[in-house]
């Protein structure tokens, strides 16, 4: 399993100063036929770096998970495929009536990504299971995210705030999704980049990686 991301301290913060400069370009990677990336070593629980075209690649892990979640999800509103992992503890939580509501209106979507929740009255409801990618996130802030996510959009098509919702899950569930990887599980994730419908930035249009050509890294070691 994943766990949160410790503080790295001044390894991480010499990390963020290289990857920052001037020179290096955040942008999209040209897709080929064959492979897009290399093989890959891991910086810090929070970034990889891998090689593409004859550029260094430095790919930010939890925006890369977000992308490839991102697309997961999409794709359960389609099938209804989420997977339930159900709660030892059911979970009560008592709601604001605009919040019931709002969740009663939009039910088959949290079903869809795995909830089992129950409606016991006018402000009360049960939650009997999560999505198996969120077990360990609370009950009510996970429940409450997404409603943040409705909110206020109502009035959108019903395409555009599953676009939403989706986007708002990925962010939830790649927050808790870096630990220590081998070569092999580097290369899983990326490989699954690859396969996104847009690698190289997340749903909320930050950069996934950054670019390095070769001229800049003799310009540094000069």
């Amino acid at each position: 399993n994943y766990v949160d991301v410790p503080d790295t301290g001044d390894y991480e913060s010499s990390i963020l100063e290289f990857i920052s400069g001037e020179e290096a370009v955040q942008g999209q990677l040209e897709m080929g036929d064959g492979a897009l990336f290399g093989d890959a070593i891991q910086l810090s629980q929070r970034y990889m770096a891998t090689v593409s075209d004859r550029m260094l690649v430095v790919v930010d892990i939890p925006r890369a998970c977000e992308c490839i979640l991102y697309d997961r999800y999409l794709g359960m509103f389609g099938s209804g495929a989420g997977i339930s992992q159900q709660l030892l503890f059911p979970d009560k939580l008592i709601m604001s009536m605009d919040d019931y509501s709002l969740l009663k209106e939009h039910i088959d979507d949290f079903r869809a990504f795995g909830f089992d929740i129950s409606f016991c009255d006018e402000h009360t409801i049960e939650v009997l299971g999560l999505p198996a990618d969120f077990t360990a996130t609370p009950v009510e802030e996970l429940v409450y995210e997404l409603l943040d996510a409705l909110r206020d959009q109502t009035g959108e098509g019903s395409q555009l705030r599953r676009l939403r919702v989706a986007a708002a899950m990925a962010r939830l569930g790649s927050v808790s999704r870096m630990r220590n990887m081998g070569t092999e599980e580097l290369k899983s994730l990326l490989d699954q980049l690859e396969r996104c419908s847009s690698p190289s930035f997340t749903p909320s249009g930050n950069a996934v990686m950054t670019i390095f050509a070769a001229e800049e890294i003799r310009r540094r070691l000069k």
